[in-house]
């Protein structure tokens, strides 16, 4: 039998639902379901970048070193990536949707063929967007606030840099090395934000 446009359109569309909820979600039941996290068995990794109408302005790829809880929690130290492939896709992805704002690609690396896979585009600021150019390579939030105002965008030298996030490093080691040796993120001007986190 033959489907018209409509119909056709939306057996692919549950067809995609049905394959994303297969493939994309971690767990779905207790000792049940796939991760394409544990089926890659790749370093993970992450990108934050900003957008506006369907153009990348600013990005910053980095790839996990610890996470917590286990290997597929979220991360709790990450460092600088530098690979172009993860900014060309980027860009393709964020032209064909259209994107503006905020967002995140998660993907996981090979590091024998430095080659990227990507997996999730999360759709909204990420625990990495707000950092500074003092510690990430770009200031997505100045840069954007900057175009925005029709100021002039400098982009930044790709640099080396590694984060352990508040509390989720100190969670998963108390006495991790990562706590002292990268730039720890802890929220040192609010006490009660502090506290409220560290419990």
């Amino acid at each position: 039998s033959k489907f018209n446009l409509e119909k056709k359109h939306s057996l692919i569309q549950k067809i995609k639902f049905k394959l994303k909820d297969y493939f994309f979600i971690t767990i779905f039941k207790k000792d049940s379901g796939i991760s394409v996290q544990q089926f890659l068995d790749l370093q993970r990794g992450h990108c934050s970048f900003i957008a506006l109408d369907g153009v990348k302005i600013a990005n910053n790829p980095m790839l996990t070193v610890q996470s917590h809880p286990g290997r597929t929690g979220p991360s709790s130290v990450s460092r600088a990536l530098h690979n172009e492939d993860i900014t060309l896709y980027a860009i393709k992805i964020i032209h064909e949707l259209k994107y503006s704002g905020f967002g995140s690609f998660d993907y996981m690396y090979d590091h024998e063929k430095n080659k990227i896979y990507i997996i999730e585009l999360n759709a909204r600021p990420t625990p990495w967007a707000h950092y500074s150019s003092d510690v990430v390579t770009n200031d997505l939030c100045q840069i954007l606030f900057d175009r925005l105002n029709g100021k002039e965008i400098k982009l930044n030298t790709p640099k080396d840099y590694t984060i352990a996030l508040f509390p989720n490093e100190k969670k998963r080691d108390p006495n991790s090395p990562y706590l002292k040796s990268a730039y720890y993120d802890i929220p040192v001007n609010d006490d009660r934000l502090k506290r409220a986190l560290d419990n």
